[in-house]
């Protein structure tokens, strides 16, 4: 399809306004994730909730592969969510250490605090 000329970067509307990129990192698909990026998607975009794909490969990339290919195009590491949630703060949540040392290695922020004021230790202990 993108060889069809469509938008790699067009936000779903109807749900959350999840771009293709937000969907590639919730399944986990680090080849989907690189064609995007290859094809110009855009990795700064926000859904609904102010979350970018490596918000969502910070909670559904298993290994880690996803979160690697998102970090070689630069992202800011540190964005957050309407709830201050940096990516740090979900993978800590979510125990997936490989992806928390990976962000770490990217120089993501140790101490940034969520609306709650709790760090990303706080959510993994």
């Amino acid at each position: 399809m993108l060889e069809d000329g469509l938008n790699p970067n067009f936000a779903d509307k109807k749900n959350s306004h999840l771009t293709p990129l937000h969907y590639a990192a919730q399944a986990d698909s680090p080849q989907i994730i690189q064609l995007l990026l290859e094809k110009r998607a855009n990795i700064h975009l926000k859904d609904a909730d102010k979350g970018t794909a490596l918000h969502d490969a910070a909670f559904f990339g298993l290994d880690g592969r996803s979160m690697a290919v998102l970090l070689n195009s630069h992202p800011k590491v540190n964005a957050k969510t309407v709830n201050w949630r940096t990516p740090l703060h979900i993978a800590a949540w979510n125990k997936n250490y490989t992806v928390v040392r990976l962000l770490m290695q990217s120089n993501a922020e140790l101490n940034a605090v969520d609306l709650e004021g709790r760090t990303a230790l706080d959510l993994a202990l």
